[in-house]
């Protein structure tokens, strides 16, 4: 499915809002055409959802420029039709191609982010971990700058890249002293937030009474990857107290799992403080 946040972003960068007043028509019909193509690839109506797309390309040709933004556009449109198809190779070619022309296109910071998000999470489905890992800290980056703290899209883009990492770390065999083996072909890992200014981070040898996570069921059996990013306080006891999940993958697979473990461990009150907000990303990782 089409997301309008990054061509909502785009459209306020400058070249693209010259074509609008040069040829507004023609870049209605643009946004029209993947509009519609969206609707067709809801009801898996393929070929009509290519011919939407391909309508947008002529007409974007046929204003007869270079105007990187509203290309990347229609590239992001063609990544998401191979989304909705899980032809996840094709969507990396075109949400890639998607990225350089935000950037050629001088794109703002959000659409930066979001260009790099996208590319990251089909990145991500297509076994290309690398790939995704670096999509992601890019866009980590950007919307430390772009979006506030309390936007959930920054808060998962962080859940994301600690997600890509720890798949880097599984198929390279890699396993620090921060994630749990499970054994040799699925962890958990616990990581900080790469986002400093999100909240602060205890590290592992600052609890007390260590946490005790385990794999839900229901993705233990399916080998589900995913994600919990998990913000919280500590009580002068050093207890779990104020516990928010920000932000989780896939749905609430893993949410009950985290809080019941994270909430049965305790901090060593010498090494964190409290009333302080610290955030930890607990990431599943299954072969």
């Amino acid at each position: 499915m089409v997301r309008g946040l990054l061509i909502s972003a785009c459209l306020l960068a400058a070249p693209v809002t010259s074509v609008w007043a040069q040829a507004p028509d023609q870049v209605a019909s643009i946004d029209a055409a993947i509009a519609e193509a969206d609707r067709q690839a809801d009801r898996r109506r393929w070929n009509n959802a290519e011919e939407a797309l391909r309508g947008a390309r002529a007409t974007y040709q046929a204003l007869g420029g270079d105007y990187p933004l509203i290309e990347a556009r229609i590239e992001t449109a063609w990544s998401d039709y191979y989304r909705d198809r899980e032809h996840w190779n094709d969507a990396v070619a075109h949400a890639a191609l998607a990225f350089e022309l935000t950037q050629e296109g001088g794109g703002e910071a959000e659409a930066l982010g979001n260009a790099a998000y996208d590319l990251g999470y089909v990145a991500y489905r297509s076994g290309a971990n690398r790939q995704a890992e670096r999509a992601f800290q890019f866009a980590v980056e950007q919307y430390r700058t772009a979006l506030p703290t309390e936007s959930s899209r920054r808060w998962r883009a962080n859940g994301w890249l600690e997600l890509a990492r720890s798949a880097i770390i599984l198929y390279r065999g890699d396993v620090n002293e921060d994630a749990q083996q499970l054994n040799n072909y699925r962890f958990l890992n616990m990581t900080a937030v790469a986002d400093p200014d999100l909240a602060g981070w205890l590290p592992l040898d600052g609890w007390a009474e260590r946490m005790s996570i385990g794999i839900p069921y229901t993705a233990h059996v399916n080998e589900i990857d995913g994600f919990v990013v998990l913000r919280l306080q500590f009580r002068e006891d050093g207890r779990p107290t104020n516990l928010e999940i920000v932000s989780s993958y896939p749905g609430d697979v893993f949410d009950d799992s985290v809080l019941t473990g994270v909430g049965n461990g305790r901090a060593d009150m010498s090494v964190a403080v409290p009333g302080t907000t610290y955030a930890v990303v607990v990431t599943f990782v299954q072969e």
